[in-house]
């Protein structure tokens, strides 16, 4: 799922789950989720969530959402 979330969040998330210890950042390489668990997925979760919340509160707008497009 795409959610047009731009570099920033990403990198702010990922340094929020480096700082708890699940990922490990290699210059020049990569990011590696250190251990995949119940808790990783809690946490990653939590995280991601919380960033996605502040994005929408910011980028969001007062305008109803069509559910239906194709009207």
């Amino acid at each position: 799922m795409q959610m047009k979330v731009g570099t920033p969040i990403v990198r702010e998330a990922l340094i929020a789950l480096q700082g708890q210890g699940f990922v490990r950042r290699v210059p020049n390489t990569g990011t590696y989720v250190t251990e995949f668990d119940k808790a990783f997925t809690s946490v990653v979760y939590k995280t991601l969530n919380g960033f996605a919340s502040r994005w929408l509160a910011v980028t969001a707008t007062a305008a109803p959402v069509d559910s239906h497009p194709n009207r």
